[in-house]
């Protein structure tokens, strides 16, 4: 079968003859789905024996699966993509070794004059699959996989076909290379020019031990080309470095990295020295007689030769070394070219998002703060609400007990004048009750006294006629009887009208006497009432001297108390414009040291650095959580910010600057008045005035210097302006 040719059939595999893999020495944590699941996703359409895990076996570590394929095809690719692989989501890693044999027997690896193979560029989307079925036509294979920064990495078994499948695809469309790599070389570009091979030794020498680092320079400078190779003793390695180094940024440069490709010539000599051999004839007299003399120069001859032809050989595979490479640099040169303008792009676009960033950052610093703020002023009105709500609370408990207390006596005074206004009913109803029984026995009494009157009446008519009979009987008595009687009423009348007088003499001076108890007792009321005043007055009095002093004691209190609140308030701004300000400060300095510390500082870079701090210097409200500092004020000077201090900040300086701006500028003349527009405008002290920056800075000498430097840069900027509009000055 011809190796080189994929029309006549594929080659058989040297060792796989039948279709069924052996898998030996698994660890106790491998199940049956983790084996299905890994040969399926490579060979859909095997069918795999039941495996089955024995306890005893697995204790011993002897398990051996064994999977049947549909063909020896499925087998042989099962084999290339999965055998020494890592079976996936397995902690601890466990490698998987496949055998085509039940003894386990090893397969011997390809012989070290069989290079591996470097496939690139790789179809959209290509798997280790899809690549084995691209490269089995030209022969069996050893392994295959597929790099995700490299690119397809294939072993044949045969070297011939290895370079049959190189022939072959150059000619596809599209176009792939097949170009033996050497594993444990790494093909490094984009490297920073001022780096030499210790420096780029430092960064490589975490992953292993390092055999040689060359950086390719050009003959007659002997300046870097900005590629070099990196050489590890292991290809793991070199395979571990790949992945982790390629894309790190080593002075502001992404490294590229990938397989260094090894260039095979045909041995052919490119000295131009043509070796003529002469054809043996029988020796002359002459020769034959001086043979015996030079005799030992003959030696020495074959020796030369034997030098000069080592010599050619070493020659001719160093020019062969020395053009492959050259054909490599050129190409890598062009690449080079192309990742460098795709690099400055992505330079600038990166610096743009860093300085984005660092925008982003500082708004979410001062965002947090202003959490933090918010969050502290939320703490302390939370604590001022709960103390008020205790007191509420005491207030409604006190009053809850008063109004209880008030309404046990309202209570029990109902049931008082429940009681009382039975006791009035049930004394209402006796009452009515002896008023009726008196009116029985005044109705009775009337009767009574009627029969008594009439009685009387009758009993005085029978006097009166008895004594009309005895007067007629008895007149002379009578009359004496009546002149005696009218002398004993006139004596009568005469010691009434003395007891009469007596009694009116007598109530006269009772009435005398009570009413001098009743003044004397209206006046002692009226004393005691006046005394009572008095003490009412005086205890007034000094409820109220009490109540002023207590008063004037709480607001002493309160002023004392407000007082140190502002001076606890006043020190806590100070701290946290303290605070704000060293943060704000190292932010400027991190920023200066992350975008303007690397490399030289030139005019260029100083009007890049005004630009981007302009714009911050736009966006950013200051306040004392965001203070005014030195390093947020875009200073239009030339000096480097490293090293700048205010009293660097002179109107030679901001002449000077804007001098060199205009030179830089001098192709786009509207940029430029922009430009000095826009900072006449920033630093004019009204402009500052209305943002309150000074307020932000608490620190009067540095708000005085800060002022005097704005100042200084505003008068500076004036006839600056004025030339760019065109005024006169």
């Amino acid at each position: 079968m011809d190796a080189n040719s994929p029309t006549t059939g594929p080659p058989p595999h040297p060792f796989l003859t039948a279709p069924t893999l052996f898998i030996g020495n698994l660890p106790s944590h491998v199940l049956e789905e983790h084996i299905k699941g890994l040969f399926e996703a490579v060979a859909p359409y095997m069918t795999a024996t039941s495996v089955s895990f024995s306890p005893k076996r697995r204790k011993r570590r002897g398990l051996r699966p064994r999977v049947n394929f549909r063909d020896v095809e499925s087998a042989e690719k099962a084999l290339a993509i999965l055998n020494l692989k890592p079976i996936p989501s397995l902690e601890p890693e466990a490698i998987l070794n496949c055998f085509a044999a039940a003894d386990l027997k090893p397969f011997d690896a390809p012989d070290a004059s069989i290079t591996p193979r470097l496939v690139r560029p790789l179809p959209p989307g290509c798997t280790e699959s899809d690549l084995f079925d691209m490269l089995r036509p030209y022969g069996p294979i050893y392994s295959v996989r597929v790099h995700p920064i490299a690119g397809g990495l294939v072993q044949f078994w045969v070297e011939a076909h290895a370079r049959n499948a190189e022939i072959e695809l150059a000619k596809s469309q599209p176009k792939m290379i097949v170009g033996a790599y050497d594993p444990c070389s790494l093909f490094c570009s984009n490297i920073s020019f001022g780096l030499d091979e210790t420096v780029l030794r430092s960064h490589f020498v975490e992953f292993g031990n390092i055999s040689g680092v060359e950086i390719f320079r050009y003959p007659r400078t002997r300046k870097s080309r900005g590629i070099g190779v990196i050489t590890f003793s292991l290809a793991s390695e070199a395979s571990k470095a790949l992945q982790t180094m390629h894309g790190a940024e080593i002075e502001w440069r992404a490294l590229s990295l990938t397989y260094r490709i090894i260039r095979r010539e045909d041995n052919v000599p490119k000295t131009g020295i043509k070796l003529q051999t002469i054809e043996p004839t029988e020796p002359t007299a002459e020769i034959s007689a001086s043979l015996a003399s030079e005799n030992r120069w003959s030696k020495e001859l074959e020796s030369l030769q034997a030098l000069y032809a080592a010599e050619v050989k070493h020659r001719t595979a160093l020019q062969t070394e020395n053009e492959a490479l050259r054909e490599d640099c050129d190409i890598t040169e062009r690449e080079r070219d192309t990742l460098q303008a795709a690099y400055e792009a992505e330079v600038e676009e990166r610096i743009s998002a860093q300085a984005q960033n660092i925008l982003l950052q500082e708004d979410w610093e001062i965002t947090q703060r202003e959490l933090d703020r918010l969050q502290a002023s939320y703490n302390a009105d939370r604590v001022t609400a709960e103390t008020q709500n205790n007191l509420l609370r005491e207030d409604c408990e006190r009053t809850k007990r008063e109004r209880n207390a008030e309404m046990e006596c309202r209570m029990t005074a109902q049931a008082q004048n429940n009681l009382l206004r039975e006791d009035c009913e049930r004394t209402k109803h006796e009452r009515n009750a002896e008023m009726e029984c008196h009116m029985t026995a005044q109705a009775q009494n009337k009767l009574l006294c009627e029969e008594l009157e009439s009685v009387k009446r009758k009993l005085e008519m029978a006097e009166s006629r008895l004594k009309i009979l005895q007067l007629e009987s008895d007149r002379p008595l009578w009359e004496a009887a009546a002149k005696k009687r009218e002398e004993n009423e006139k004596a009568q009348r005469a010691k009434d009208e003395l007891r009469r007088r007596a009694a009116e003499v007598e109530g006269s001076a009772r009435k005398m006497r009570e009413f001098q108890e009743q003044e004397k007792e209206r006046k002692r009321v009226a004393e005691e009432a006046k005394e009572r005043e008095r003490l009412r007055r005086e205890a007034e009095e000094k409820a109220r001297r009490e109540k002023e002093e207590r008063e004037r004691q709480k607001r002493e209190k309160e002023e004392r108390e407000r007082k140190a609140r502002e001076a606890r308030a006043k020190l806590e701004r100070e701290n946290r414009w303290r605070a704000a300000t060293q943060a704000e400060e190292a932010r400027c300095q991190k920023r200066v040291e992350q975008l303007w510390a690397q490399g030289a500082w030139t005019p260029a870079r100083a009007l890049e650095r005004l630009r981007l701090q302009m714009d911050e210097f736009e966006k950013i409200k200051f306040s004392e959580t965001q203070p005014l500092t030195f390093g947020v004020i875009p200073w239009p000077v030339l000096a480097d910010p490293l090293a700048l201090d205010v009293e660097e900040i002179n109107w030679a300086a901001v002449e000077a600057f804007f001098t060199r701006a205009k030179g830089q500028l001098a192709a786009n003349v509207a940029e430029y008045n922009t430009l000095v527009e826009k900072v006449h405008r920033m630093f004019h002290p009204d402009k500052w005035k209305s943002r309150g920056l000074l307020v932000t800075v608490m620190d009067g000498e540095l708000s005085s210097s800060l002022e005097t430097a704005g100042n200084v840069v505003a008068q500076a900027m004036t006839p600056l302006w004025r030339k760019s509009k065109g005024y006169n000055t």
